[in-house]
This record gives C-alpha cells, structure tokens and sequence, in this order.
C-alpha cells in the first residue's frame, strides 16, 4: 500500500512499557527501563530476517509497517498522553512488527509492565496481538512473557510479567505486535 486515506492514519496501536520495581500499577517514579524512550535504540523489523527490517520512526504510510514516538497522542480510553510508541504491523493479514532490545540489565524485584491499546477513534481495526519475549543471553532460552490480544473498545490493556528468574543477569526483550484478520488501523 503507497498511501493511506486519512482515515487510516488516525488510529494505530500503541504501547507504553517498562522495567518497574514495586507494584505494576504505578509506572511513574519506579520505572527503572523504559521501553518508550528507548526505542530509537532497538532494532525494528516485519519478519525474523535481515529482509524484514524497518527503520526507526518511518513514515506512516510505509505498506511494510513503522515504528515511531507519538506525543501528546489521545487515545480510545479519551485520554492523552505525553509520549506513546506508535506501531503499525506490516499492512497484510498476519503482519507483524517487533522490536528487540538488546542488552538490557534487570535489577532484583523487577516486573515487565506495559499499557496497549489504540489511538482514538480505531473504528477499522479488527485488534491486535501484543507480545513480549525475553531471550536470556547466558542460557539460550527465548520465553513467551506476556501477550494479549487488545480491541478498540475504549479500554486500554495491561501487561505484566515478573521478571524474578531474570534478576541480576543481561537480557533481549522483544516487544511484538501482530495484526488480527486484517491490518487495518493495528
């Protein structure tokens, strides 16, 4: 797809997320990793091939899909926020987009928490699988931490996972995002 009708550039999923220490619900002082600011950092793609990556705050319009910061973004529960990370999977049925973090240290008591949802007025999208993997580098293994499948409907979602079997080591986190049925508006 080359271009996008405006209609289609008003809602596309989005994700606040970081390493918090102490209780889930309160992502504000305790963050201790964030994953929105950290972004620029990671390494974007559509598929699991050097073919498949995507450049860091693309255009909205990129038929592969895009990544980029959004401020001051209002969305579907009616309110806004300062800065989101705007996502839109490649624009096919079963795209995706992901991006991994690599090397990032995780203190003792941390947790993986994250807000997902839409951009206002997601009336086209069909929902979206929001999943997070933590690749520990010292034994090989690669986990399923978290996922949820989210819907426009006026809720944003949470995610969570305690990071306890992780604590003191260096690990990749892969934030990934897979459209429902159809990439509309995901």
């Amino acid at each position: 797809m080359d271009a996008l009708s405006p209609h289609h550039r008003l809602s596309r999923a989005v994700v606040l997320a970081g390493l918090v220490l102490g209780a889930v619900s309160s992502m504000s002082s305790a963050v201790v990793y964030d994953f929105v600011q950290k972004a620029p950092e990671a390494k974007w793609g559509r598929t699991l091939s050097a073919l498949g990556e995507l450049p860091w705050n693309g255009p909205d319009n990129d038929g592969r899909g895009f990544v980029r910061p959004l401020t001051n973004a209002a969305l579907e529960n009616g309110k806004s926020f300062a800065l989101v990370l705007e996502t839109h999977p490649e624009w096919k049925n079963g795209g995706m987009i992901y991006g991994v973090y690599s090397n990032v240290a995780v203190p003792a008591n941390a947790k993986f928490a994250a807000t997902i949802g839409f951009l206002k007025n997601a009336t086209a999208t069909d929902g979206a699988t929001f999943e997070v993997y933590v690749f520990d580098q010292g034994t090989g293994a690669i986990r399923l931490i978290a996922a949820k499948t989210a819907r426009a409907d006026g809720v944003l979602d949470e995610l969570s996972a305690d990071l306890g079997a992780y604590a003191g080591k260096t690990v990749t986190f892969r934030l990934q995002v897979a459209a429902g049925e159809t990439a509309r508006q995901d």
